[in-house]
This record gives structure tokens, sequence and C-alpha cells, in this order.
């Protein structure tokens, strides 16, 4: 599964901190997000309803680098899957794991039923494995964990 971490500008008070941060105490901040009917804007709704709140963000924008880099500058934060802050994570900009409610978007792999995977896509899994456990922030099932946080752009 993959959790959500709130991504950070440089400076902000938060970025100082390292511990997770509850929903509710992150809902009247300048939020950057997704359009609906985006997933990650779906998730981000069905966190702050729990609280009896509406999710408004400030900004709306459709692409992942475009809420980076208006985080980066210093204009909100954003709220994104673990896995989808670190693809392209510019430098500065912290990430805290997002708690209360504990939201994760569920990642999988389907495979055919009955059938052993080919030794080049067997490899293929086991890369995708260690790809996900290297860019996500939290600990994974049987590994050591990296910090709550991701180093993530500056302002230009």
């Amino acid at each position: 599964s993959d959790g959500f971490v709130l991504l950070i500008p440089p400076g902000h008070a938060l970025a100082k901190g390292r511990g997770p941060l509850r929903w509710i105490d992150v809902a009247a901040l300048t939020h950057i997000s997704m359009p609906l009917p985006a997933s990650v804007r779906q998730y981000a709704d069905a966190a702050l309803l729990q609280h009896r709140l509406r999710f408004a963000p400030t900004y709306e924008v459709e692409h992942l680098a475009t809420i980076t880099a208006m985080v980066a500058c210093g204009l909100g934060v954003a709220a994104l899957p673990e896995l989808a802050a670190a693809v392209a994570p510019p430098p500065r900009v912290g990430g805290r794991l997002l708690v209360e409610p504990d939201i994760s978007r569920p990642i999988g792999l389907v495979t055919r039923r009955y059938r052993s995977l080919s030794p080049a896509a067997a490899a293929l899994v086991d890369m995708l494995r260690e790809e996900m456990a290297r860019l996500s922030p939290r600990p994974r099932r049987g590994q050591k964990g990296k910090p709550s946080s991701c180093a993530c752009t500056s302002k230009p």
C-alpha cells in the first residue's frame, strides 16, 4: 500500500518537524491538489470527510510536476501518495507522513493464476519491489525504516 505525505515548502514552520501530521491539523493550510475525479484528490477528500471537513484546495492543477514545483515556490502544501511524492522530489521540499486517518492506496501487480513467472518477469517483479521500497519514506514489511520525510524543490 501507499500512504500519504504532506509536501511542505522550504522555510514553512511545519518543515522543521519530523513526525507525522494529522489531516485535521493541516486542513486549513493553503493546499495544492489535483482536481476531481483524480484518485489522489478523492483520497484527500475522504480523509477530511472523516473529520466532517470539506477539502477545498486553493489551487487545482493537473500534473504532479506542477504540484511539486508550486510547493517548492512556497505557494502551499500538497497531500500526495508517498511513492508519487518520491518519484521526482524537488530539492529542499519537506515531506511528513499524514495520519488520523491513515489513508493509503493499494498497490498491486496482477499475474495469471496457476502460471509461474518467466525469469524476466520474476526479475521485473523483484526490481519493482526494490524500487517501491527505496522510494517509500516508510518502512515496508521486513525492511529497516527510512525517515518519514522526502527530500523534495527550492525557490528558483
